[in-house]
């Protein structure tokens, strides 16, 4: 039976081994000193999606990679860069209990990544109140009062698997008329550029061309009551 606490820069555990009482286990990682964490935070605000993410809960892939744009190492090295101490008997530096909580430990990591950062010295909830901070969005923002505004508020319903198709109007209803010609032809295709498959030896892009030149012309001579719209030959 193992009883592990993480607190900022260290891990203290309880390792229940042959003898009645456990054996006590620390294990310390350093720590990053202010100047440290203002440079972490302020690489990782600079990346959009990825402060999002952190924002959201969950942890980037490549939050290793931004760590160490601020200089700092998000993960020890090697066993060198932590200290470990165990009152068991046994020399041996890690000894088997040290072992145990390494284990145990990389299970919590597993469970919430979070708590490298309170292993390098900041909390969750502190880590990510700097982190809205440095993104200019503080979570006490002032919430817009309701009651003051002229336009009803109203639940949008909950949308279902049985209701997906239920337009709830007529398609009558809906007022659509697009009358400009788009300024480039095939802008999408254009934009994403070869396609990677081929038939024959013609580029599967090329093939489809036509259609994303015919299909706007074909609905805007629809929706403008055009008898005869385009064939598309």
């Amino acid at each position: 039976m193992t009883i592990l606490v993480i607190k900022k820069g260290v891990v203290h555990a309880s390792v229940q081994g042959s003898r009645p009482r456990p054996y006590q286990v620390s294990i310390a990682l350093n720590t990053w000193d202010d100047k440290e964490w203002k440079k972490v935070i302020s690489e990782i605000a600079d990346q959009a999606l990825h402060a999002a993410s952190l924002l959201s809960g969950e942890i980037p892939h490549e939050i290793e990679e931004i760590v160490e744009k601020a200089g700092v190492h998000l993960f020890p090295g090697s066993t060198k860069d932590l200290k470990t101490d165990c009152n068991c008997p046994d020399y041996a530096n890690p000894c088997k209990h040290i072992a145990a909580v390494y284990y145990i430990l990389a299970e919590r990591f597993d469970a919430d990544p979070f708590l490298i950062f309170a292993m390098r010295g900041k909390e969750k909830e502190e880590f990510l109140e700097e982190l809205r901070i440095e993104r200019g969005s503080p979570g006490d923002e002032p919430v817009p009062d309701l009651q003051s505004v002229d336009t009803p508020v109203t639940e949008p319903s909950p949308l279902t698997a049985a209701g997906f198709y239920d337009l709830k109007v007529s398609l009558d209803d809906f007022n659509v008329h697009p009358t400009a010609e788009p300024e480039v032809t095939g802008a999408l295709l254009r934009r994403l550029g070869p396609s990677p498959l081929f038939v024959g030896k013609k580029n599967f892009s090329e093939l489809i061309a036509p259609v994303y030149e015919f299909a706007p012309l074909y609905v805007r001579r629809m929706i403008h009551g055009d008898e005869n719209p385009p064939s598309g030959k």
